[in-house]
C-alpha cells in the first residue's frame, strides 16, 4: 500500500465522521442561505411562469378536445381539404 492510498483512506475516514460533517454544514449554512436569498425572485418568477405556460396547455388542450367533439362534420376539420 503506498502513502497516496493510505492518506487518502485516512481523509475519507475522518470525512465520514458525524461532527465533522455538522461543521462542514455549520461553515456552509450561511453562503447557501444567501445564496438562496439571491435566487428566491428568480425562483417565482420561473414558478409564475411554470404555472402560466401548465394553464396554456391545459386550456389549448380543451380546446381541440372541444372542437374535435363538437365540429366532427365543420370543414374546419376535413380532412379532404387541399
Amino acid at each position: 500500500m503506498s502513502f497516496k492510498d493510505s492518506f487518502i483512506r485516512e481523509c475519507l475516514n475522518i470525512f465520514k465522521k458525524d461532527e465533522l460533517k455538522h461543521e462542514i454544514f455549520l461553515i456552509m449554512k450561511p453562503f447557501i442561505q444567501h445564496i438562496l436569498k439571491e435566487l428566491y425572485p428568480y425562483l417565482f418568477i420561473s414558478l409564475g411562469f411554470i404555472t402560466i405556460i401548465f394553464i396554456l396547455i391545459v386550456l389549448i388542450f380543451i380546446l381541440i378536445v372541444h372542437m374535435r367533439f363538437f365540429y366532427k362534420d365543420s370543414q374546419l376539420l376535413s380532412h379532404n381539404r387541399l
